[in-house]
């Protein structure tokens, strides 16, 4: 007998394990993008054939989580198989209070990006120090590639240079790296150009080192670079800020800034509540540590048998499948 042959009721309706399975995967899938939920697993030593059965927070500026407007409506967690909503995993206890306040059940266990220092010895590499800056563009996701023209990408390198003051090291989004203008486009400028991995594949769960380790490989490359120069919103500024380096915000769009309500400027407007002055200019990290500590959740990161203790998991016999010997 194997997982399809065995079944559960519920409402009247009698549905295979292995569709409970699939299930549970779908609605909880974004704890697999970047490999957040392989970083909490393996801290608190829990076998990766263990769902999380919770929404993991995606980002340090989430959409739904803890950046919301008028347009952009509060997120409400997906319901298990047995129709109870599933608990938020946040980054920090101001997100979770919050999310209490609206009735959510919520916990803080801080960003699984604080864990990785704790962790690099299962995937150590050698340091690669450059007197460069990083330069992370705006991205896209699959569906909606960030896909500017040959001549616009040359003039933006030309623009980093300037607004950096040294040599660059573009680091695209996996999406935007599989574009072959913005190749071409480096070549012609003499500018290198990388990417840290896969943030999501297909299934969702697959076991792929690209998407386990791209926490990994951000951690290490934010290691290698004294300064970042970003032109979005992104997490890679309080990680950046996190390790010590020098950060420059440099919008691409400054429409962004104004009083628009939707999406993008409710990012922008979130940035600059926590990291006050930080446009068009680069800061020093010192300067932001304790707001920075604050957003990432470091006064919740928990320790490994705590963290083992808190995480609500369930082993699925569909991950098992991933990782037999």
């Amino acid at each position: 007998m194997n997982s399809r042959d065995l079944g559960f009721s519920f409402g009247g309706k009698a549905f295979r394990l292995y569709d409970r399975e699939l299930y549970l995967l779908d609605r909880l899938k974004v704890q697999f993008v970047y490999g957040q939920r392989e970083i909490l697993l393996d801290f608190a030593d829990v076998g990766r054939d263990h769902l999380i059965k919770a929404y993991l927070q995606h980002g340090v500026l989430d959409s739904g989580i803890n950046v919301v407007s008028e347009h952009l409506p509060r997120f409400r967690a997906p319901r298990t198989d047995l129709g109870r909503r599933v608990p938020f995993l946040v980054y920090n206890s101001e997100t979770q209070n919050q999310l209490r306040s609206f009735g959510a059940n919520a916990m803080a266990v801080g960003a699984p990006y604080l864990y990785i220092s704790e962790l690099r010895s299962v995937v150590e590499v050698e340091s690669n120090h450059r007197p460069k800056t990083l330069v992370f563009p705006r991205h896209g996701i699959l569906s909606h590639p960030h896909t500017p023209r040959l001549t616009d990408i040359l003039k933006m390198i030309k623009l980093w240079r300037e607004q950096a003051d040294s040599d660059i090291v573009i680091c695209l989004f996996w999406v935007e790296f599989l574009d072959s203008v913005w190749h071409e486009a480096c070549k012609l400028s003499k500018v290198e150009l990388i990417t840290l991995g896969v943030g999501e594949v297909f299934p969702y769960w697959g076991n792929s080192p690209r998407r386990i380790k791209f926490l990994y490989s951000l951690n290490q490359v934010l290691k290698d670079f004294d300064r970042v120069l970003t032109n979005d919103v992104t997490s890679a500024i309080f990680y950046a800020l996190y390790e010590g380096k020098e950060v420059g915000v440099f919008p691409h769009d400054s429409r962004v800034l104004e009083d628009q309500d939707n999406y993008e400027s409710a990012l922008w407007e979130n940035l600059l509540r926590i990291i006050p002055g930080c446009i068009n200019k680069f800061i020093e990290a010192p300067k932001y540590r304790d707001r920075v500590n604050k957003i990432l959740g470091v006064e919740s990161k928990m320790d490994a048998p705590t963290l083992k203790k808190s995480l609500p998991t369930e082993p699925l016999r569909t991950l098992s499948k991933l990782y037999l010997p």
